[in-house]
This record gives structure tokens, sequence and C-alpha cells, in this order.
């Protein structure tokens, strides 16, 4: 499915998804505690590490994720095909997540952070605040879009916002699409390239 204000990419497949996540195995619960994951600012670090810092370079994101201790995830696994929408990419996981938290780096500057079991309103909050640190750093970030979704029987905030580094010349898409009920669940963040946005002609009137 196609995006309203953009990057269909990725966040169609979360919208699709359950907004619970399925109760833990028994020991489960008490591993998933001691994991840093459980933590949603670090999933919005991961974020900004892999795909916004280096502008969703599949290369360079897996570098990164390699050098980090993340681990290629299996090409049959089922879900792999469904991330990458039919391109072709990277599919890595994060180091103590038992691959519940997915980095997703694929051609055409297209960069994905998946994570399972996380809390929504959290992660949220942990984006909104890192899109704030960036541009108090003097990127250029400008919201675009918030509002809510209900797919498959749950409701999801969906953020966009146009982002272009200090420096940089092009414009992405950096969003997130998030559960709204406490309930730990499956979230995205998403990076992607924007055309570039519609300016002034050159008689000083807009197009």
């Amino acid at each position: 499915m196609r995006m309203v204000i953009g990057i269909g990419w990725a966040l169609g497949i979360a919208l699709a998804l359950p907004a619970a996540a399925q109760a833990p195995a028994e020991g489960e619960g008490e591993a998933s505690a001691r994991s840093p994951w459980v933590d949603p600012r670090n999933v919005a670090r991961l974020f900004r590490d892999a795909c916004i810092q280096t502008e969703g370079q599949a290369a360079a994101a897996v570098d990164w994720a390699l050098g980090a201790g993340f681990s290629p995830v299996d090409p049959m696994r089922g879900s792999t095909d469904g991330l990458l929408d039919g391109a072709a990419g990277s599919v890595l996981a994060a180091p103590g997540s038992d691959s519940r938290v997915l980095l997703v780096a694929s051609a055409g500057s297209r960069c994905m952070v998946w994570a399972e079991r996380t809390s929504g309103p959290g992660l949220r909050l942990a984006l909104v605040e890192l899109m704030g640190e960036l541009g108090g750093k003097g990127a250029r970030v400008q919201l675009q879009g918030e509002r809510s979704l209900e797919r498959a029987g749950a409701w999801r905030s969906q953020m966009q916002w146009r982002y272009r580094r200090v420096g940089g010349t092009a414009d992405f898409g950096v969003a997130g699409v998030t559960t709204l009920t406490a309930a730990p669940g499956t979230q995205a963040l998403n990076f992607a390239p924007l055309p570039p946005a519609a300016g002034p002609a050159p008689d000083g009137m807009k197009p």
C-alpha cells in the first residue's frame, strides 16, 4: 500500500501487523528484560547511527552494523523477503535481540529498523527527541505529517519528517509507525529519499 505522505515502503508492512506481541515463552521474559533493546531509546539510536548518519547508503549501513556486532539474517527466513519488499539488500539482527530488532538496508538509499516487542509510545517519544536533537545541531528538520491509523484491529501513530543533514543538498524522509497502546508490539522506523521540495520560481512565484 502507498502512504499518503510519502514513504510507503515498509510502513505499509508495519500497519498490517497485529499491535501486540505474542506472549513470551517460559524463561523468555527474563532474558528479554536483560536485553538493551527493551529500552526504546536504544532502538532510536540504532536508527540514527545506521540509517540517518549513513544517509541510507546500504554499504555504509551494513559496514556499521557488522562493526557493531550485528549478524546477517538467513535470506530464507520467512519475513526477510517482506522486509526487503523484493529489493536487493541486507537484513541484519541486532546483537542480544534474538532477531527481534532488525536493520534492513536496501538499494535506493532505503533503510529501516524493525523492532518487535517494543513499546510504541516509548519509541515514538524517542524518535521525536532524536529529530529534535538533529535539528538543534543544525540539520533541517520539518515535521510533515502526524496522524493515527487503524489497521488489522490496531491503532498506530504515523509521523514523518523531511530531513536534510548539515551541509547536505538531498532531502530524505524520516518516518515512524508505532503502536498507541502500552503493550509491546512491532514498530518500524524508516529512512528513504524524498523529491526536492517545491520552491519559488525564478520570478519569485511558487510553481
